[in-house]
């Protein structure tokens, strides 16, 4: 539940930066987990579930999961495209962010910068991937199940990224 009220944050607070993309909108969550075949990945079953999806003049969001029907292995993203004028570097958008997390969760937060896409960190209390896209228009969360699993989330991120350049 943490998790999710973490997400809905970054979901709201993220909202009005942005500047479309040379390369074409990025599709909603679940065609991107469908374009790197999430639910294979996870197995037998495995489908895709949508989540709430939000579009404006300044940002285009969606949120899905891949699950597998006992929800023992289940990736969740949400996908977020700015689509206003300016934004800000992903250096600057990833410093951001991890203020709003020490903010919610506490200055004690696990948050590490890692070296993926234009700039990415892992919230190990929360068990969360952001990566930034095409110089922080896109940002992209990967919430893994099990919990802690970072190697499945940075793997789906490395697929994403390049499916997506």
């Amino acid at each position: 539940m943490k998790r999710l009220a973490v997400v809905l944050i970054l979901f709201v607070a993220l909202a009005g930066v942005g500047k479309p993309s040379a390369a074409g909108p990025i599709p909603g969550a679940c065609d991107v987990l469908e374009a790197i075949d999430m639910a294979g990945t996870l197995g037998a079953d495995a489908a895709y579930v949508p989540g709430p999806a939000n579009e404006n003049k300044y940002v285009r969001m969606s949120l899905c999961s891949a699950e597998t029907p006992d929800l023992a292995a289940r990736m969740t993203l949400m996908v977020r495209e700015n689509l206003a004028a300016k934004v800000p570097d992903a250096t600057t958008l990833r410093a951001q962010a991890i203020d709003e997390l020490r903010t919610t969760i506490g200055a004690a937060a696990v948050i590490e910068e890692i070296d993926l896409g234009d700039a990415a960190m892992w919230a190990g209390d929360i068990s969360q991937l952001t990566v930034w896209h095409r110089a922080g228009r896109v940002m992209f969360i990967f919430s893994p199940t099990p919990n802690q699993d970072r190697a499945a989330a940075e793997n789906a991120a490395k697929k994403v990224l390049g499916a997506f350049p």
